[in-house]
């Protein structure tokens, strides 16, 4: 249903203008089926499985990056004081495995779906997909600005140079 004038008017002045009206009431997208058979994964129960792997996988290495930090605190190595971001590129990483653990949660929420067989409009569904977005853009913008970074390099290192 569209939004009046005087509701699109007043959302234009609040600089918010979405042109629908968002019903509080369920709107049943798609039905998944309880009875499954065993050995097939429907979607949602697939990205619940990739969201917990991935999350996970991401979990345990930054548990090793904070082990290996907390043991070079407590005893330096020679050279002087350790820090946990040394160069652009431990920044990029880390914000790359931060987004990546939100766009993992955004698909571990699917559990949720899986478990009552049917998907449709909530304020958990935008909860899940405003981390979904979040994390996927964030991924994306470490991804580009990482390559960005790698390709501005390699012309001047000095096997390339001889290249070109």
């Amino acid at each position: 249903m569209l939004d009046s004038p005087a509701q699109v008017a007043g959302n234009w002045a609040l600089g918010v203008y979405f042109p629908y009206h968002v019903s509080p009431l369920p709107c049943h997208l798609c039905k998944i089926p309880k009875n499954e058979i065993i050995g097939k994964l429907t979607f949602p129960q697939f990205t619940t499985l990739a969201g917990f792997i991935s999350t996970f996988a991401v979990l345990v290495f930054l548990g090793l990056v904070a082990r290996n930090f907390i043991r070079n605190v407590r005893d330096p190595p020679p050279g002087g004081e350790w820090r946990l971001i040394r160069t652009h590129v431990d920044a990029y990483l880390l914000s790359l495995f931060s987004s990546e653990i939100l766009q993992g949660l955004g698909a571990i929420m699917d559990v949720k779906w899986v478990h009552e067989g049917s998907v449709y409009c909530s304020d958990y569904c935008t909860a899940q997909g405003a981390l979904q977005t979040i994390g996927e853009t964030g991924v994306a913008m470490g991804t580009l600005v990482s390559h960005r970074d790698t390709f501005s390099v390699v012309p001047y290192t000095s096997s390339m140079a001889r290249v070109v």
